[in-house]
């Protein structure tokens, strides 16, 4: 691996960003564009050597490890090795060793059940005894198993821990047969990460988690205490989250000084939820449908992100919640279906998202700074107060049944929202495989027809980027474009073509390709001509400039990179 000449361009690029510049000395003041004075007056002409800082080189071993952790595979880490030898030590100890029972089996073909699993069994042990043996350290351990190999843990668990195990992470297939965690995982004094999922977690003796950040359980029976517990011996813990456990009824988390995140998420028969943090800063909830939890956010006055979905939610209590969190930057709203009129005074609010809130009539925002809406129901609420907006993503989904008729009265509406909030905006508009974009016009011009999704983007947005950013995430059949005569976005919308370059695809997953490599041809259309679309046409051409068509042919795209919207709260990068 060492004689490979090649580093990874992120870490060419990476290597720069890590070395200074070096610092021009006092005596060098005159040493300006390569001219030096000599003596009295005279002034000869050098070039000047200034000599390569290896700053990547002495950085800690910790902070190549979280470098190493960014990049996309461990052949790309591996290929680090070259850079220096504290980099090729540093990679020796980085190790992610990653087991899973269901594949491993998959691929064993020709051998029966009882030898696959005792040969999977062998890999395991192979691999943590030969790291033992040459003292390498493991970064990282994944078992993905049956419960059925669940006696063989307490042994995996303390050989990758006398290694130097940094991060955890055990799945259990779900099974009403309760698997313990093994004890010895409590006197892991290396973990910085850990996430478990199927086992029955009920002591805490002697947790020694002194280094401990993110702590993700899924589908656990947990003592209520546990969390409690582990909260206060883990002086480290930034990221906790709890999903789909039992076992919880009441809990309570306070005494931690650097939890900033906590994430809640369907937890069976929990009914009450005490948060003292004043560290945290980010709060996600999730209520199954059928259970009322009451939430206690009053002392976490530092959050600025929080995620609600709770239908029993009501408009007192959201309203009251609210006034708990001056410096709050970021709301989102799922599935609170009581909330019919809401009111909003959180004057750092910078996204608001609501999504599928059925009740929803009336809502009063107060922000003094511009802020991003998402927003997806059945019909548009009847007022967002002053609310100044720098970006808006709208979906409307129309009942199954729904009158067509209501649709002008609809269009009318969403008009007036956009003319009031968006001014000067382009428009995206989509429906069905067609895209329309509404660029330096006075009014917006919709198609009567269901399941319309808006974006509302800055007009100083860059017609090349707008293009680009919508064929990554879209394979529209149709592009239109309704401008005036001094829009670029026509001009762009001409240049669309399928031709594959060198690193079109650098900003997406390696495994996946971008648009380039589907798009099969593109033609210029008259729309006049295209049925259910030229009454949409008729009806705006003689109040802009122009329109212009375009359609857009495709390969099939089983492996089309499509990126999914960021959502922080999603972010699993770590674990």
């Amino acid at each position: 691996m060492a004689d490979e000449q090649t580093i990874p361009d992120g870490l060419t690029s990476m290597s720069r960003a890590l070395t200074p510049r070096r610092k021009r000395k006092r005596n060098d003041i005159d040493n300006i564009n390569g001219i030096k004075k000599v003596g009295k007056g005279v002034q000869t002409v050098e070039q000047e050597v200034v000599e390569p800082v290896d700053t990547i080189s002495k950085l800690p071993e910790s902070a190549i490890h979280h470098i190493l952790s960014f990049l996309r595979s461990a052949k790309e880490a591996a290929r680090t090795s070259i850079l220096s030898k504290k980099w090729r030590d540093a990679w020796k100890s980085f190790s992610v060793l990653t087991f899973n029972e269901r594949s491993y089996l998959k691929a064993e073909v020709g051998l029966n059940s009882d030898k696959q699993r005792q040969k999977f069994i062998d890999s395991i042990d192979n691999s943590l005894q030969s790291h033992l043996t040459q003292n390498l350290g493991i970064y990282k351990l994944v078992l993905r198993i049956t419960p059925e190999l669940v006696s063989h843990l307490k042994r995996w668990v303390d050989m990758a821990g006398e290694n130097g195990l940094g991060e955890l992470d055990i799945h259990v297939e779900t099974t009403r047969k309760r698997c313990k965690v093994p004890l010895c995982m409590h006197s892991i004094k290396t973990l910085s990460g850990l996430r478990l999922q199927g086992l029955y977690w009920s002591s805490f003796e002697a947790l020694e988690f002194n280094n401990l950040q993110k702590l993700y359980l899924r589908r656990l029976h947990v003592d209520p205490q546990l969390i409690q517990k582990l909260v206060s011996t883990c002086p480290l813990l930034t990221d906790l989250r709890i999903i789909e456990c039992r076992g919880l009824t009441n809990l309570k988390i306070s005494g931690s000084q650097k939890l900033e995140r906590v994430d809640l998420y369907q937890c069976h028969f929990l009914r009450r939820v005490e948060l003292q943090v004043p560290s945290l800063k980010t709060f996600w909830y999730c209520a199954k449908k059928s259970s009322c939890c009451k939430l206690n956010l009053e002392s976490c006055t530092s959050l600025k992100r929080l995620t609600l979905e709770d239908p029993s939610m009501t408009e007192n209590f959201f309203n009251k919640l609210l006034v708990s969190f001056p410096v709050l930057e970021k709301l989102n709203l799922s599935r609170c279906d009581k909330l019919q009129i809401i009111g909003i005074a959180n004057v750092e609010l910078q996204s608001l998202g609501l999504r599928c809130c059925k009740r929803l009539k009336h809502i009063d925002v107060d922000s003094l700074k511009p802020c991003s809406l998402d927003y997806h129901g059945r019909e548009m609420v009847h007022a967002f107060g002053c609310l100044p907006l720098k970006e808006a993503k709208i979906s409307l989904v129309s009942k199954k049944k729904e009158d067509p008729s209501a649709f002008p009265t609809r269009n009318v509406f969403i008009r007036s929202f956009l003319g009031r909030h968006c001014k000067g905006f382009k428009i995206i508009v989509w429906f069905c495989k067609n895209v329309i974009i509404h660029d330096e016009i006075k009014d917006i011009f919709l198609p009567s027809l269901p399941n319309l999704k808006f974006h509302a983007i800055k007009p100083s947005t860059n017609a090349k980027d707008l293009l680009e950013d919508l064929l990554t995430k879209e394979h529209p059949e149709r592009i239109i474009v309704a401008s005036s005569f001094s829009s670029e976005v026509p001009h762009a919308l001409h240049k669309i073509k399928g031709e594959v370059e060198t690193s079109c695809c650098s900003y997406i997953n390696s495994n996946r390709k971008c648009w380039r490599h589907f798009l099969k041809d593109t033609k210029v259309v008259n729309i006049a001509e295209i049925e259910g679309i030229s009454d949409w046409f008729n009806d705006v051409r003689d109040r802009v400039d122009q329109v212009t068509c375009m359609e857009l042919h495709w390969e099939p795209s089983m492996h089309f990179g499509k990126v999914p919207p960021h959502h922080e709260e999603d972010n699993d990068q770590a674990l």
